[in-house]
């Protein structure tokens, strides 16, 4: 809040407050909440702002559909997401309400599933949102680049650290010539090297702590 106790009151700041709060709402799935400042007058010096809410009920997601997926079909990628559509176990699952930063999260979701596929290219630009008031709730739209499907070529590891061999790391890898890419499979394998990395630095330093004493 910017409007402040023992603070001049100003037209301008108490609306943004008030929108401020709107916001929140919003946030939570309450889109046809209603926000009316009020004043209480306590002499010719001071006033008591008060902020009267409506909360309204929660706006739920009716619909959600995608755009440019091929491989994968709206089943299969509606179970990736959190955001759900209203069904006979929203009331036990509320998964069903609307919420703005769960839906740029779920943009995220896709985009790591694709990358768990060998989608190395994919992207989620937007999710369109759209109110329909009559049936008070929202149609979700994801549009997703999918690009090409990648597999992963001949791998190897070459060790430039003395003591540590490229064979030996070689085994450490998660990821297997032939399978589709697998972004995770791939950072897995570098945190695994990493490791053995770290272990074999720790490994020569202790023995060269041992040769000087």
């Amino acid at each position: 809040m910017q409007s402040k106790p023992g603070g001049t009151l100003q037209r301008a700041l108490v609306q943004a407050d008030a929108e401020r709060i709107r916001e929140i709402y919003h946030g939570q799935g309450r889109d046809d909440v209603r926000i009316v400042p009020q004043t209480v007058s306590h002499g010719a010096d001071r006033l008591d702002l008060v902020f009267e809410i409506t909360e309204g009920t929660k706006t739920t997601v009716r619909e959600i559909s995608f755009e440019g997926n091929q491989a994968f079909g709206a089943r299969q990628l509606k179970a990736v997401i959190k955001t759900g559509e209203s069904n006979i176990l929203s009331f036990l699952l509320h998964d069903d309400i609307y919420d703005a930063d769960k839906i740029e999260a779920d943009r995220e979701l896709l985009r790591r599933f694709y990358l768990g596929k060998g989608f190395a290219d994919i992207s989620v630009p937007s999710a369109k949102v759209e109110y329909d008031d009559g049936r008070k709730a929202f149609a979700v739209r994801f549009t997703i680049d999918e690009g090409a499907a990648y597999r992963f070529g001949e791998t190897s590891v070459v060790s430039n650290v003395p003591g540590l061999d490229g064979n030996a790391l070689q085994q450490l890898l998660v990821v297997r010539d032939g399978r589709a890419f697998d972004n995770t499979a791939l950072e897995k394998s570098i945190d695994a090297m990493t490791t053995e990395l770290a272990k074999a630095r720790l490994s020569v330093r202790a023995g060269r702590a041992s040769h000087h004493a």
